[in-house]
């Protein structure tokens, strides 16, 4: 699966970390797996990804963990966030207008905004 979306050799551990330490800064809590997971996740999301569950797989292959690991992980870190912060916080500090009826966050909405909020960081860094 990992092999037909992304070339992992493009992928370093240098990126993984950046977008770790990222998503510290933007939320804290890092002392829950689930920030490392996410990292990952982020960092290999692509358009191509039309269900979590592949994404996940392919999270906890880099990771060495398990798919039900990495979800559990991702959802409890999510659920961490929002205690500390409202969704209109959240949609604020990655500047992505998410649902504010709601009272979770999303994984594939969260994943896929914090990823274009990082890419656009990025560009303005260059």
């Amino acid at each position: 699966m990992l092999q037909e979306k992304i070339n992992l050799e493009n992928i370093t551990d240098k990126i993984i970390e950046d977008n770790y330490y990222k998503i510290v800064e933007l939320f804290g809590r890092i002392e829950y797996v689930g920030c490392y997971n996410l990292a990952v996740a982020v960092t290999l999301y692509n358009a191509t990804y039309k269900q979590l569950k592949d994404l996940y797989e392919d999270v906890a292959s880099v990771c060495g963990s398990t798919f039900t690991a990495v979800e559990r992980n991702i959802r409890v870190y999510l659920e961490v966030i929002l205690e500390d912060k409202t969704i209109d916080d959240i949609s604020g500090l990655i500047n992505y207008p998410l649902n504010k009826t709601r009272t979770s966050l999303h994984a594939k909405e969260f994943i896929a905004a914090l990823k274009l909020h990082l890419v656009r960081s990025n560009a303005e860094v260059e």
